[in-house]
């Protein structure tokens, strides 16, 4: 081998890495294939999502035979449009908070087994867009949602995923106005220690019992069974 060709297979061996490297950082600024967040204010968005919310609301509230299961399957197309157009509006309503600003166009995407969550994360006009994969389990009554994996862009970030998850909920809890105690409570389902009730009271009394979370490619199937009020004493 002369030293001229020595020299050139040197320098291509030295810019292997730094071409994986540069291919790497590049992923890392692209969103997932399949993030194709919707526009809120669409009109056609903010209907689909009202359409949504008032499908899902209709189907627990109907009257059913007690302890019969029953199933409810919510595709990730419609969910999307209720996060794009009514999310905000929701989170104020129910945890009296503020959307965190620093959290742009949240999108589901469901696939076997696993929800993935992609959002674009940070101030400024250059955010990052963050991805996580839950995977959710009903136990004793409880939903647990176990945060599988965490990425950035559509790179997934090897080690503990926890650790990347928990630092981004600590950097939103004074933007959002969520207090500690809650995040110390959402910190602690996602790592599995925690679950939600599995239990939906509804209007007149009656109790809808979620006995499954099954997440199928581009769908949610619920199975669930209405329980009547409890008579008193």
């Amino acid at each position: 081998m002369s030293a001229r060709v020595g020299i050139k297979v040197a320098l291509l061996v030295c810019c292997v890495p730094l071409i994986a490297v540069l291919v790497v950082w590049y992923l890392t600024t692209l969103p997932p294939t399949w993030y194709e967040p919707l526009p809120g204010d669409d009109p056609r968005v903010m209907q689909a999502g009202e359409q949504a919310e008032m499908q899902i609301v209709e189907a627990f509230q109907l009257i059913r035979e007690p302890g019969q299961l029953w199933r409810l399957r919510i595709d990730e197309a419609v969910l999307n449009a209720w996060i794009a157009s009514r999310l905000p509006e929701w989170m104020e309503g129910q945890f009296d908070a503020r959307f965190p600003e620093s959290l742009r166009q949240p999108q589901l995407h469901f696939v076997s087994g696993e929800i993935q969550l992609a959002t674009w994360y940070g101030p400024g006009p250059s955010p990052s867009c963050v991805f996580a994969g839950f995977e959710p389990e009903v136990r004793d009554g409880t939903l647990f949602l176990r945060v599988s994996r965490v990425g950035l862009g559509r790179v997934s970030i090897p080690g503990n995923p926890m650790a990347r998850v928990v630092g981004y909920l600590r950097s939103l809890i004074p933007e959002s106005q969520i207090d500690q105690e809650m995040a110390d409570q959402a910190i602690a389902t996602m790592k599995g220690l925690q679950g939600f009730s599995s239990v939906v009271p509804l209007f007149d009394g009656r109790t809808v019992r979620i006995k499954e979370v099954q997440v199928n490619d581009g769908n949610l199937l619920l199975t669930a069974e209405t329980h009547l009020a409890e008579s008193g004493d």
